[in-house]
Formats: structure tokens, C-alpha cells, sequence
């Protein structure tokens, strides 16, 4: 994961600020770590070599050559360096990835719970588990805290880590973190592994080379569609505005099920965009109507 210099750069920047930062209150530990973990989340989706990176890059797939995907994931990728910039799904996802852990984030809208759900399952079944709640799109929080100063996802991280590393942590807390693993493995356990990730894109890949160049021409003009919206409505504070009252969030760590297209073929039926189109929807955008 991390054999690019810049990806172990900014890895042992990490932990030489974790270690030196022990003696901050709480909140200078937020602001001293926030920068370098929004560096490594959008560099893990720049070059990383984990799933999380390669999907969002579309590695293993043809239409990643499009001049407008490319250009979509340069401005989305220049717009979420910046400080103060919301961070959304695919940056959390991308620094569990980076960190090692599994990540369940729960949904809540107008202060009730929409939903909890496992974005990132790690490879390790023993890996710390990170739990983070959205709030309306304008907040993240872990433990119910987080500064409010545009860098909340990466502030929440920050908290995370330090608990995890046992700063300051009394007792009590440390057994309220246990109990809070054991509450949201559940989530865990629901997720896909990286291994099954994987197997996907394989399939995937392996059913892309398949197709005829008709059948590729069709699939990957809306494909590139559905993408370029997808990295404009994670960036979106307010997703309602964006699809009408629906709630979206762009998952980055699944491939369009290939299953669909050899069930098509199973039944004697030519390879349809739309049930392509409709797996991939489903994945990398999942839209449910409240």
C-alpha cells in the first residue's frame, strides 16, 4: 500500500505527529492531524494501490481514458485537497483504507438515525473499527464531537486515532470502546471483503475484454455519465438539492456486478446497457427514496 514514497511520506508524517502531539488538548490534536490526513485520503485515491484507489481511478476499465473522466477526477481531486473542504464518502473511505480499520457511518437527518452501514470492510477481521456520523451532509462527528471548521471528517478521524492510541483515555472509555466494537461488528460482518471486492473486478474485467466493441461503446458512454455525476453529487453538501429529495451516497469500493450481464447472456439475450448501467447505479451511487 504504501511502496509510493509520497503515500510513506505522509505515513510517518502521521505517526511522528500522533507521537508528538500526546500533550495537546483535544482540540489542538483535531487541527495538528486534520491536514495530513486529508493529504493522505486524496493521495491514496490518486495512487494508491488498495481497492479503494483503484476503483475510484476506474484502474480496470477501459473508459478511464476518457478525457472527461479524467478531467472530473483532477477537479474533484484539487477541489477535496483544499482546506475546508467538506470531506465526503470517498475520502472516508479512502483513509480507512490507508489506516487499516473498518469504517461504519451512520446517517442521521434532522437528528434521527437514517441508517448504519459498514463502508469499508478491512482485510484483517481483527482491525480497530471506527464508527462516524454524518449529520444532515453538514457534519461529521466520532463520539458525538468534532470541530466545526470545514475539516470535521478529517477532525473525526483525528479523534478516533486518539482514542485509539490510548491518549488520555480513562478507564471508562476504553471499555465504552470495546463495547462500541462489539455493537457495530455487526456492521462489519454485512460488508464484503477485499477479497470479494476483488473477485468482482476480476469478473468484471475479464467480462469487459468479452464484449464486442459495439456493446463496449454503449455501456461505457453511460457509464462515464453516471460517474462524472456520481464525484458531483459526493461533493454536493446537500445532496436533495442535486435529486430531488433522494438520499445518495457515492460508495467507491464496488464494481458493477457482472452476474447481471451473464445472467443476460443465460437467457439468450444480447448484453443490455441498461442492466449494466443499473449494477453499476447501484454500486457506485446508491440511491434510495425516503
Amino acid at each position: 500500500m504504501f511502496s509510493q514514497p509520497k503515500m510513506t511520506k505522509l505515513r510517518n508524517k502521521l505517526d511522528s505527529l500522533t507521537d508528538s502531539s500526546v500533550n495537546l488538548s483535544e482540540v489542538s490534536f483535531q487541527r495538528a492531524l486534520a491536514p495530513t490526513l486529508r493529504q493522505l485520503a486524496i493521495e491514496n485515491l490518486r495512487i494508491g494501490q488498495g481497492v479503494i484507489g483503484k476503483i475510484f481511478r476506474r484502474d480496470n476499465t477501459e473508459f478511464v481514458n476518457s478525457d472527461k473522466v479524467k478531467a472530473a477526477q483532477t477537479k474533484y481531486l484539487e477541489a477535496q485537497s483544499n482546506n475546508g473542504t467538506w470531506g465526503t464518502y470517498v475520502e472516508a473511505e479512502s483513509l480507512a483504507e490507508v489506516l487499516g480499520c473498518h469504517l461504519v457511518v451512520t446517517n442521521m437527518k434532522n437528528g434521527k438515525e437514517v441508517n448504519t452501514r459498514c463502508l469499508r470492510r478491512d482485510a484483517n477481521d481483527g482491525a480497530p473499527i471506527i464508527h462516524l456520523t454524518c449529520h444532515d451532509f453538514v457534519h461529521w462527528t466520532y463520539g458525538g464531537r468534532s470541530l466545526g471548521d470545514g475539516n470535521c471528517l478529517f477532525n473525526s478521524f483525528a479523534l478516533a486515532i486518539r482514542d485509539l492510541k490510548g491518549i488520555e483515555l480513562s478507564v471508562n472509555a476504553s471499555q465504552a470502546l470495546d463495547q462500541q466494537a462489539a455493537l457495530f461488528s455487526q456492521y462489519v460482518k454485512k460488508a464484503p471483503t477485499i477479497q470479494e471486492i476483488e473477485d468482482d473486478m476480476k469478473k468484471w474485467e475479464n467480462r469487459w475484454q468479452s464484449l464486442t466493441e459495439k456493446e463496449k461503446h454503449k455501456i461505457e458512454q453511460q457509464i462515464e455519465s453516471d460517474y462524472i455525476y456520481a464525484l458531483k453529487v459526493a461533493s454536493s453538501k446537500n445532496p436533495d438539492e442535486l435529486n430531488s429529495g433522494d438520499d445518495i451516497f457515492l460508495t467507491v469500493a464496488q464494481y458493477p456486478r457482472p452476474d447481471e450481464v451473464e445472467q443476460e447472456e443465460l437467457e439468450g439475450q444480447q448484453v443490455a446497457t441498461k442492466e449494466i448501467e443499473d449494477g453499476y447505479i447501484e454500486q457506485l451511487a446508491s440511491v434510495r427514496r425516503r
